[in-house]
């Protein structure tokens, strides 16, 4: 099983008050941000590298 690990990113005029900012812009910005995301890892496509059959759960972490 592979996972692919999305972190949010700090987006521009980001303050220590993103994870409650509810507001139709910041949700937007939020949204977009993670569907460039999604997009880049279906690009790389981490699950097609090589990996050791033994390992049950494999984790790819996306990042910037």
């Amino acid at each position: 099983m592979h996972i692919v690990r999305l972190l949010a990113p700090r987006l521009n005029g980001e303050d220590h008050m993103k994870d409650i900012d509810f507001s139709q812009r910041g949700i937007r910005a939020r949204w977009q941000a993670a569907y460039a995301d999604t997009l880049r890892a279906i690009d790389g496509a981490p699950w097609n590298e090589p990996a050791d059959p033994i390992e049950g759960v494999i984790e790819h972490i996306v990042s910037h």
